[in-house]
């Protein structure tokens, strides 16, 4: 154990004193003793109002300074825009961070003369925590102890991003002898190498390490003890280590030590930045039940480029400048407050990096057979990494999501695809619900939208509730439909693919299934449905918070407002298959009373749609066919059905306690007539049905030349095809949205013929 520690420290070891001048960059606060400058701070109050007071001696007086930030960690978004004021002047918040003030023109005056330093007064701070703040200044003068530099910068441009590439401080590389290859993905199965080479499928083999090697370098022990119930155990630290960061700059002019003062900090990355630390798998057995890890649990890093990885040993930082131009950049050490503002070719960019404008693109991770048993054919798995920046995220990001596209092999293109969103994606089977369907699986940050100052010092006054997640979802679909060949007609969404995202874009999306394998409550109204999350956390306070055009925020997770805002807009099919009890099990657990909410609006504003719950069933018919609809075609919305269950209003004492809504219902695409003066389409009672036949409301919907104008007049009539005869006939006019519906309309099992003519002048 001495040895090891020994090695730690000297691996660590700061740079010898007595440097020569240049620029220094150090920071002050509280106890810290990630500071360089600890105990420097302090808390006094001047007519009431606090101020941070930081002693600022160790500055020579009259040295320049550069710069200087005033770094103010918050445990929450603050309610009310953050007041920080030197003097009367406020400090504004840093870009793109939006975490820092900029303090310059107040240190660089207190510098100048130490008399004038008064403090920061803090006015207003949700949630300020003086303990934690730090000042960041960067200065010219002495350099004393600083971190050893940082070296191997190199850089790599692709799709609009630039991947920054350089060595890691000596402490974080693995020996030789613990770096492995994978030869087969197959989760905590994963089979590895010595030596590099071919994996599978014939790609490079990917580099990694294991577990044990990881928390070694991390100073902690793996967690082999098992937790209690369905609890992590938590770490032990084996050793101290310091606080490592790696800041990186960007010029528009070659970073040198005359040049630097003056670039832009565009971000900072932590060590060991270049594995995936996803690939952890956490052992247990049961539901989730004495969590634990094992050592030899398989590592690997990320991919800087089409599956060309990152060695371990590399550090990387993915930026996305957001336009085109030609930029230098350098990467320098901070350990404990302290930075190595040092510049030389080692980790300095000697050419420029001619950076595009491109929207960013996934890349290539590894591909693999999919191993876990197929429901209908097997399939190959093609794993990729996409790196969030605006505007698919409120903030970059320098840990990449997951995608996968799991494709079987009777996958035909052009062929159907089911997009399924996820928080997190792990080892678990990927292959499609739908046989011949390619299955695409997505990381994202939340199911529609958050706040666009999630994460930041920007109040929920300030900011507004924007869909980043939707921005995500449909640019890697775009993406996906263009790598691959998709039927545009055949797009899905299923399982964890958000319902306020589905709906608002039938141009997408067909069918929307959004709890297959019918397991759990649909989330109509995330205020009243726990699987929802905490709205308060991620979107904001209801009486504060609004949408990008001042929408309420709450509402854009509220399906029936978003359907009352415009009847007459199309949304996808909405399979609704509940098959859990009412008021217990999946039931009571997900949230049960906005379902039925849910299902009413569906009704009210005549969208396309089945459900089911408690038991009940839509027959096996109906869900074949609707699992082939596609979306080229006009469809119907069916309501009122005479053969309905009643849901109840919420309440799991109300109505019914199994039961479905138009599960016997059906159509035939073959004979759809959608043009500019009729609509017509044949409508039956699947065989399955308990009765012959049925009374429902039909709203022709998705038309494509069928467009009705509000006011317009038009005849119907309902053929028994049976017998050729006319059983009902009328005159109906299109509502102020357009829609035309033809209530209480007879459909047999043995099929009608339904007709809507425009009715001539």
């Amino acid at each position: 154990m001495k040895r090891r520690l020994f090695a730690w420290v000297a691996l660590l070891a700061w740079a010898p004193a007595g440097c020569a001048a240049g620029v220094i960059s150090e920071s002050w606060g509280g106890k810290s003793k990630a500071l360089s400058h600890p105990n420097t701070s302090e808390l006094i109050k001047k007519n009431g109002v606090p101020h941070v007071v930081f002693d600022l001696s160790a500055i020579p007086k009259g040295a320049k300074v550069h710069h200087a930030s005033l770094v103010c960690p918050a445990r929450r978004q603050p309610l009310q825009p953050v007041r920080i004021h030197v003097a009367g002047a406020p400090l504004k918040l840093e870009a793109p961070w939006y975490r820092s003030f900029d303090a310059t023109a107040a240190v660089q005056a207190w510098v100048a003369d130490p008399a004038k330093n008064t403090g920061f007064a803090v006015e207003r701070f949700d949630g300020f925590d003086a303990r934690r703040v730090r000042l960041d200044v960067r200065y010219e003068g002495n350099a004393g102890k600083i971190p050893p530099q940082l070296t191997g910068l190199r850089a790599v441009h692709r799709h609009g991003q630039t991947v920054l590439l350089f060595n890691e401080l000596p402490a974080f590389r693995p020996a030789k002898d613990k770096i492995i290859y994978i030869t087969k993905w197959r989760g905590a199965a994963t089979e590895v190498a010595e030596g590099s080479g071919k994996d599978e499928v014939g790609n490079p083999t990917q580099p990694a390490i294991r577990l044990q090697t990881l928390r070694d370098m991390q100073g902690l022990k793996v967690r082999t003890k098992k937790g209690k119930g369905q609890r992590m155990p938590p770490f032990e630290r084996v050793r101290a280590i310091p606080d490592v960061a790696y800041r990186v700059y960007r010029h528009t002019k070659r970073i040198t030590a005359a040049t630097i003062a003056d670039a832009t900090l565009v971000g900072a990355a932590r060590p060991l930045c270049g594995y995936d630390h996803k690939m952890l798998i956490i052992f247990s057995h049961g539901e989730y039940y004495q969590k634990h890890e094992k050592p030899d649990n398989v590592i690997s890093t990320f991919c800087y480029d089409d599956l060309k990885a990152v060695m371990p040993g590399e550090a990387l930082y993915v930026h996305t400048p957001g336009k085109a131009g030609r930029a230098y950049y350098a990467v320098t050490a901070v350990m404990n407050g302290t930075e190595n503002l040092a510049v030389s070719d080692a980790n300095s960019l000697a050419q420029p990096v001619a950076e595009t404008a491109d929207t960013p693109e996934p890349i290539r991770y590894f591909t693999t057979r999919s191993t876990v048993r197929a429901r209908h054919d097997k399939s190959t798995e093609h794993w990729f990494l996409f790196w969030e920046a605006p505007p698919f995220n409120n903030l970059p990001s320098n840990t990449p999501r997951r995608i996968v596209a799991a494709i079987p092999d009777t996958f035909k293109g052009p062929g159907p695809m089911l997009i399924d969103m996820r928080g997190s994606i792990g080892r678990e089977g990927h292959q499609s619900d739908t046989p011949g369907a390619l299955s695409l699986r997505m990381e994202v940050h939340g199911s529609l939208a958050h706040n666009s100052g999630k994460g930041t010092l920007l109040s929920y006054a300030e900011s507004k509730v924007e869909t980043f997640t939707e921005r995500h979802v449909f640019h890697v679909a775009d993406w996906a439909r263009k790598k691959w060949k998709i039927d545009p007609a055949r797009v899905s969404g299923t399982k964890g693919m958000s319902l306020h995202l589905a709906i608002r874009h039938p141009e997408m999306f067909g069918v929307f299934w959004p709890d297959r394998p019918e397991f759990y409550s649909n989330n109509f109204d995330s205020k009243w449905n726990p699987t929802g999350w905490n709205l308060g956390r991620v979107i904001g306070p209801p009486d504060v918070v609004k949408t990008a055009d001042g929408s309420p925020g709450w509402d854009i997770y509220n399906m029936a407002w978003y359907l009352s805002r415009n009847p007459g807009k199309d949304i996808p099919f909405m399979g609704c298959l509940f098959s859990q009890p009412k008021d217990g099990n999946h039931g009571a657990e997900y949230g049960w009373q906005d379902d039925p909410k849910g299902w009413s609006a569906l009704q009210t504003y005549r969208q396309p749609h089945v459900a089911q719950w408690g038991g009940g069933r839509i027959a096996r018919e109906v869900r074949s066919g609707l699992y082939g609809l596609r979306w080229d075609r006009s469809v119907p919305a069916f309501s009122r059905c005479s053969l309905d269950n009643n849901p109840g209003n919420g309440d799991c004492d109300d109505g019914d306690p199994w039961g479905q809504i138009n599960g016997y219902l059906l159509w035939s695409y073959a004979d759809v007539v959608d043009n500019k003066d009729r609509w017509e389409m044949t409508v039956f009672l699947v065989p399955s049905s308990p009765e012959a036949a049925c009374t429902v409301d039909i709203t022709p919907r998705h038309r494509t030349a069928f467009k009705p104008k509000p006011g317009e007049r038009f005849k119907w009539t309902n053929t028994a095809l049976a017998t050729g005869k006319v059983v009902q006939f009328g005159t109906v006019t299109a509502d102020k949205w357009g829609l035309v519906t033809l209530a209480k309309t007879i459909v047999t099992k043995d099929r009608n013929r339904i007709g809507i003519m425009r009715e001539k002048e």
